[in-house]
């Protein structure tokens, strides 16, 4: 049976939601929500939107970073089918972090902050989404783009080919968050199947016994960064894989020798 369309918000709802939040800085949260609630509740503030490839998930938010990798897959499985002009509009997030989702997004991300930009930062995107991090913090986009970027449909890297798991590599992304928003918020996502081989490099070490800490999972992007000046990074994946993998584990492994001043 075809799925129901989810419902968007149109322009003029979801600029009025924004202008809401930055006019009522301040005001008590309970009563920005009736305010936005109000607004939610005109039809005139609703068109049609994609259609599902299954029914939308429940999502647990209990337990806080640990089940945003099973949320990802389980929100991607749902909307697989959305384009990614689709899955970079606004207007698609923020109805469903304000309506479908709510009580998962304050289950997860409680108070999310003192002003009502910071709170709102979690539940409700900018008008107009210029880059990834903005997708990348939202509550719902952040978890559908990783999937998105993650997903091995052909099984082609070794843990897809291990679990016979196309969605393999998203918990593992989830369990490095800093190192996954790195990757997802400074565009590293686009350069074809760099965070595949990335997280596969780190699956490798881990195996090995060696972690990275934080701020060497900081220094690893800019190094990264640096590479891409003089090599065109993504032609090397896509043609040269097995040169690729080999120069990221090298790139990796100078970053677990170095010096925490470094």
């Amino acid at each position: 049976m075809p799925q129901e369309a989810i419902r968007v918000l149109t322009d003029a709802a979801n600029r009025q939601i924004r202008s809401l939040i930055k006019a009522r800085d301040g005001v008590d949260r309970p009563e920005l929500l009736a305010e936005i609630d109000q607004l939610l509740d005109a039809p005139a503030s609703w068109l049609k939107g994609p259609n599902p490839s299954g029914a939308l998930p429940q999502l647990d938010g209990a337990g806080k970073s640990s089940k945003d990798g099973d949320a990802a897959i389980a929100l991607h499985r749902s909307l697989s089918g959305l384009t990614r002009v689709e899955a970079s509009d606004s207007r698609l997030w923020n109805a469903l972090g304000l309506t479908t989702y709510r009580n998962y997004v304050e289950q997860r991300w409680g108070g999310g902050g003192a002003s009502s930009e910071a709170w709102a930062s979690r539940r409700v995107l900018p008008v107009d989404v210029s880059g990834m991090r903005p997708l990348a913090r939202q509550a719902l986009s952040r978890l559908w783009w990783t999937a998105q970027v993650l997903h091995d449909p052909f099984l082609i890297m070794p843990l897809s080919k291990e679990t016979g798991d196309p969605y393999a590599y998203v918990p593992l992304a989830f369990s490095v968050e800093d190192l996954r928003a790195g990757v997802m918020e400074r565009g590293y996502w686009g350069l074809g199947g760099f965070p595949l081989l990335l997280f596969e490099t780190i699956r490798r070490l881990e195996v090995e016994g060696l972690h990275l800490d934080r701020g060497r999972y900081r220094t690893l992007l800019r190094r990264i960064l640096i590479i891409t000046g003089h090599t065109r990074l993504d032609y090397l994946i896509a043609n040269e894989p097995r040169r690729a993998a080999s120069l990221m584990e090298e790139v990796a492994r100078s970053v677990l020798e170095m010096n925490p001043e470094e």
